[in-house]
């Protein structure tokens, strides 16, 4: 059974310190917890009331004042002003690309964190109390077709890790068509993926073993994390590997895939 005081572990905030310099690169990333009710109870309350949207231009020049202020200083100084990927501490909106996790520029991140959040709350994610902006992985033009209105449809590997036995369980392939392609609602999605079935699935199978490998060196001396995570590494282009991705396993699709004897 899941232990529900781990769903903390889900933050970004909690996990990516921890994994960060394992030895498989990640993108630049700059990320941050808001400010906490018990320093600023008032202001907490109106910019969480702001992702609700119910008052919609005095929300969108809550959430762009408290960037101004407190988060685009600091992402101009560490140099993340051009392409960028923006989520929040455990969900990103993918499924809709551009203009939330997908932003060319700081001038919408207001309107990027605010789509994220109010998208996370009508589903029932969670993560708005972190934003996380990260230098997008670029995909060279013309070379990879997109899906979910914007986001560069390359092979990831979903690597599923004990940390209790520093051992890998398995790794599904994140793009598993009998998965996916029953979830894919936009016709232009399905011929895509349909189209690009055959090279993920040739390019899982190439390098399937060699990433749980390079996962599992990667993560054996990780400190401060305990239990199964799945860890999600995409290869871009030029077939370099990046851990962009983890969660706790019992929170992650193909869990269910797992061998007998782990938790559901």
């Amino acid at each position: 059974m899941f232990d529900y005081t781990r769903e903390h572990e889900n933050d970004f905030s909690f996990w990516y310190p921890k994994i960060k310099d394992c030895g498989i690169p990640t993108p630049l990333t700059f990320y941050t917890k808001l400010p906490s009710a018990e320093e600023e109870p008032e202001y907490v309350k109106r910019l969480y009331e702001a992702f609700y949207m119910e008052h919609p231009k005095e929300d969108e020049e809550t959430v762009k004042a408290y960037l101004e202020e407190r988060v685009i200083p600091k992402l101009k100084e560490m140099g993340l002003t051009g392409h960028v990927f923006v989520k929040n501490g455990r969900f990103s909106n993918k499924f809709n690309a551009n203009g939330t996790c997908n932003l060319y520029g700081l001038h919408e991140l207001y309107r990027a964190i605010i789509l994220i959040n109010y998208e996370a709350i009508c589903c029932g994610a969670e993560g708005a109390d972190e934003i996380v902006v990260r230098k997008f992985i670029e995909s060279p033009a013309g070379m990879t077709p997109c899906i979910y209105n914007g986001l560069p449809l390359r092979p990831e590997f979903r690597v599923f890790y004990d940390f209790d036995t520093r051992e890998p369980i398995f790794t599904a392939n994140y793009w598993d068509y009998d998965y996916v392609y029953p979830h894919l609602y936009h016709a232009t999605d399905k011929i895509v993926f349909e189209h690009e079935r055959e090279r993920l699935e040739g390019v899982y199978a190439h390098f399937k073993d060699a990433v749980q490998d390079k996962v599992a060196d990667a993560m054996r001396d990780v400190q401060g994390l305990t239990g199964q995570w799945s860890v999600d590494v995409l290869m871009d282009e030029r077939e370099k590997f990046w851990l962009i991705d983890m969660a706790i396993a019992q929170r992650s699709a193909y869990w269910e895939q797992r061998p007998e004897g782990y938790a559901e």
